[in-house]
């Protein structure tokens, strides 16, 4: 896979603003002066997630803040998200729950 110069162009722009704005912060720096430079740091960050999906591989957006594209969990239950990591570790979170009685007969009390 080839970056196309424009796109590594306008990634290596945020990461200059974000430097720059970084520098410039200090003990008498508000949260908010903090706060750009998070905002800064999160579309360049967009923009490597962006750079890291191979060319004509239309990744499909989560939804998730964590993981927005990452694999997609195609049997999600109702009311959870569709990104796959974080379901399977709340997966794993419910099965800790369970009792080991529940666990050897596969039922859940929810």
């Amino acid at each position: 896979m080839t970056l196309h110069a424009d796109q590594l162009e306008a990634f290596y722009h945020q990461l200059e603003e974000a430097s720059e704005m970084g520098r410039q912060l200090h003990t008498g720096s508000t949260a908010a002066d903090a706060a750009a430079v998070c905002r800064v740091l999160g579309t360049a960050a967009k923009m490597a997630m962006q750079l890291s999906v191979p060319a004509g591989n239309h990744a499909v957006s989560t939804g998730c803040t964590k993981h927005p594209v990452g694999p997609v969990d195609a049997v999600a239950p109702e009311g959870w998200g569709t990104c796959l990591l974080c379901n399977t570790k709340r997966r794993r979170g419910v099965a800790q729950q369970l009792t080991p009685h529940q666990r050897q007969s596969g039922s859940t009390s929810r």
